[in-house]
């Protein structure tokens, strides 16, 4: 996987070339967003996560700003975002109606709370109380699938490395000895 994304090194070139995205072309051409490491490629996972859960519509894009402002890996940061697509999205959303049904309970308090502040009136007088409890799982779901795939991408490429590490020791004693 490590040797696959090196490989999309050619595709910062065609980005940096692009005449759509010359104004940006300085963004792109940072190191640290192409650069794979456990740390970037960490971040990236975990954006890309975040923002697929965060937005329905315009993930790979958003995913792709914030990898750029948080200098993690943008190729990784924009394939996590491929979790949610049009097959997931109904189980997605109906589990996160579920989640957010139980962390809220009835919405009705909740509405009447905030109705009462004048920018959020017009706003939440269209939303009912599904989609109220649907966006409370979701963000949910985006912030604990963003720490989650952190976690696990950090700690399978300690393992892996350690691993590697350990093979190539035991060769050269295996080596030496013989």
């Amino acid at each position: 996987m490590r040797d696959w994304l090196k490989g999309l090194g050619r595709l910062r070139h065609s980005l940096e070339g692009n005449r759509v995205l010359r104004p940006v072309a300085h963004w792109l051409s940072a190191p640290s967003i192409w650069h794979v490491s456990r740390r970037s490629v960490s971040r990236g996972v975990a954006v890309g996560l975040f923002c697929a859960f965060v937005l329905p519509v315009g993930q790979v894009f958003l995913a792709a700003v914030i990898a750029a402002f948080t200098r993690s890996n943008l190729i990784t940061a924009s394939l996590a975002t491929l979790v949610t697509n049009p097959l997931t999205m109904p189980p997605v959303w109906y589990m996160a109606w579920w989640v957010g049904r139980g962390v809220l309970g009835p919405t009705t308090e909740i509405r009447d709370a905030l109705e009462e502040g004048p920018v959020a009136a017009g706003f939440l007088a269209g939303l009912s109380d599904a989609s109220l409890q649907t966006a409370c799982g979701l963000l949910i779901f985006a912030v604990a699938s963003s720490v989650l795939g952190y976690v696990l991408v950090h700690l399978t490429w300690s393992v892996t490395a350690a691993l590697k590490m350990r093979r190539r020791r035991l060769r050269r004693l295996a080596a030496g000895q013989a």
